[in-house]
């Protein structure tokens, strides 16, 4: 059970050491087992797709795995400094696009192949590629951009944690990215719109905390949904014996 959150400076609150290392390492891993296994032999191709797709479900847990790891701090201890470090870790992290072109580069080959002709495999292949993109603008924050992303969350902790109160002004500057961006990057509708911006630090935080929860619940959808990865892998797999 945790422990309750110290009395520590607003966005600074202590925070338990982050898995994300372990959770990086496990990437390498699974990236590693399928880097160049681009080329699909057409007498063991349904093998070849069907690690892929194991590896894929693997990644992709992973990254959900990793997505936790980050708005932990925030929205557990309301630590955004930890957050915005984290958040720049997964960004920097070269193993997980690697990992989905690799995949991506397996099904592309496989489906080529005699094998993979019928016209109801091809829609079943062509439907894990189409959730696996929706997967990563979700995870990658790419109708944002990552980086932009990282930039906005490593202001907002400066605001939140400057000793001085910040100004309105301030802190309305900080709130814009996540105010402009909030509805376009989860196009599900499902969360609430920003009505006003924030005027106080406090404002800025619960702004922030809202856009972190929101972000990991889209792609839980995205990956854990009735109509998500991993339902379109598991019914590409069902394929091999239909």
């Amino acid at each position: 059970m945790r422990a309750a959150a110290s009395t520590q400076p607003l966005g600074i609150a202590e925070t338990p050491m982050s898995d994300l290392i372990e959770i990086f390492k496990l990437v390498k891993e699974t990236v590693g087992s399928v880097v160049g296994r681009k080329h699909v032999v057409a007498e063991k191709a349904w093998d070849d797709v069907v690690l892929a797709l194991d590896k894929l479900g693997s990644l992709s847990n992973l990254h959900i795995k990793a997505v936790a790891e980050v708005t932990e701090p925030l929205l557990t201890d309301g630590n955004v400094k930890e957050t915005a470090q984290r958040y720049n870790q997964l960004v920097n992290n070269p193993d997980f696009p690697q990992g989905y072109d690799e995949i991506r580069g397996i099904l592309a080959a496989a489906r080529r192949l005699p094998s993979f002709k019928e016209a109801g495999i091809q829609d079943h292949i062509q439907n894990v590629l189409d959730e696996l993109t929706k997967f990563q603008y979700g995870v990658f924050t790419l109708s944002w951009d990552s980086y932009h992303v990282a930039d906005a969350v490593a202001e907002a902790a400066r605001v939140a944690t400057r000793e001085e109160e910040p100004t309105h002004e301030i802190v309305a500057r900080a709130a814009a990215p996540f105010i402009t961006t909030f509805t376009g990057l989860f196009q599900e509708g499902s969360e609430p719109s920003v009505k006003e911006s924030p005027t106080t630090r406090e404002d800025l935080m619960a702004l922030v905390q809202r856009w972190a929860q929101s972000w990991q619940r889209h792609v839980q959808r995205t990956l854990y949904g009735s109509k998500g990865l991993n339902s379109a892998i598991a019914q590409l797999k069902m394929q091999r014996h239909a």
